[in-house]
């Protein structure tokens, strides 16, 4: 932007002092599916391709949860089997992802740690864990909430508006974006 090229490195700590999460940041920038970690000011981001046979249906119902609410929602002491329970899904997910194998995910997106907590506090949640586990489609949280997200390999949105709902209920389908951010260089 200041006719120098940055560094994704320089691109990421900047975008995180300003942002404070870099688990938003880097995957808007970078593309793909991105996970990142800090130490001290340093952000580690790691990129991995996404099947683009996959869809990304977002479900967002008409209210909102807050993130404070949703992070109150989860216990102060996890115990070790769950720990190791969702971790060794958990680190299996990049790979079912690039290889879009639906099996796989499906029982990787089962979690010990802040769903069952979470779910709960969604409205409605319970008719689309249904629809996930008739369908055998990967279902989770989309962040904290109270946005939901279920994968398919093809258009279920007319499907799930079949469902009965008393909430306001809207559904996305969005196609993977492995490209991030990009730089377009505009003379007047």
């Amino acid at each position: 932007m200041l006719g120098k090229e940055l560094d994704d490195d320089v691109v990421l700590k900047l975008a995180n002092s300003l942002e404070g999460h870099p688990d938003n940041i880097a995957p808007a920038y970078l593309g793909g599916l991105v996970a990142s970690f800090l130490d001290n000011d340093n952000v580690y981001s790691y990129k991995y391709d996404v099947s683009d046979k996959i869809l990304f249906n977002a479900l967002i119902p008409d209210f909102p949860m807050e993130t404070k609410v949703a992070r109150g929602a989860l216990p102060k002491v996890l115990d070790y089997s769950s720990v190791v329970y969702s971790m060794s899904r958990a680190i299996n997910i990049p790979k079912l992802l690039e290889v879009a194998d639906f099996k796989g995910l499906y029982v990787a997106f089962k979690d010990k740690l802040h769903q069952p907590y979470r779910f709960p506090l969604i409205d409605e949640c319970d008719k689309f864990m249904n629809f996930s586990i008739e369908n055998k489609l990967p279902f989770v949280i989309s962040g904290s909430g109270s946005t939901l997200l279920m994968l398919s390999d093809n258009n279920i949105i007319e499907r799930l508006q079949k469902i009965e709902f008393k909430n306001n209920w809207k559904f996305y389908q969005l196609a993977v974006d492995n490209d991030g951010a990009q730089w377009e260089e505009l003379n007047d």
